[in-house]
């Protein structure tokens, strides 16, 4: 994975851990970009994105890449051309999941953690908001 600032890497490596998928990341690099820096210069920032990327497939041994920063949409095909591995933008493929959702029709599941609160009484207000 590439993310923005190195701040941001114990972060993103904690939520692989609680996910259980911190085993199966190669590597969490930084671009050293922060957010706002990526709109800026886009060459700069696609080569800082792009070493990093390198390092990870060369170094650390990993076979995708995933975007790190929403700022970064719209590079995974120039970062996969130069990498040679396939790269996932986390706008594109959050949409796709979204989409996927609806077509099948899942929603929540209202059974148990987010079922509709029972109605209660409320004590202390005005008598026609108690209803």
């Amino acid at each position: 994975m590439v993310t923005t600032l190195d701040r941001t890497v114990p972060l993103i490596e904690n939520r692989l851990k609680l996910s259980g998928l911190y085993a199966r990341c190669a590597s969490v690099r930084s671009s050293g970009l922060a957010v706002l820096e990526l709109e800026e210069d886009t060459a700069r920032s696609l080569e800082a994105i792009i070493r990093q990327a390198e390092l990870a497939v060369n170094e650390d041994k990993a076979e995708v890449i995933c975007l790190g920063c929403g700022g970064m949409a719209g590079l995974d095909e120039q970062i996969r051309q130069r990498t040679g591995v396939p790269v996932v933008d986390g706008v594109t493929a959050a949409v796709t999941i979204a989409e996927s959702l609806v077509r099948l029709g899942l929603s929540t599941s209202k059974v148990r953690t987010y079922a509709t609160p029972r109605p209660k009484t409320i004590i202390g207000w005005p008598r026609h908001f108690r209803q």
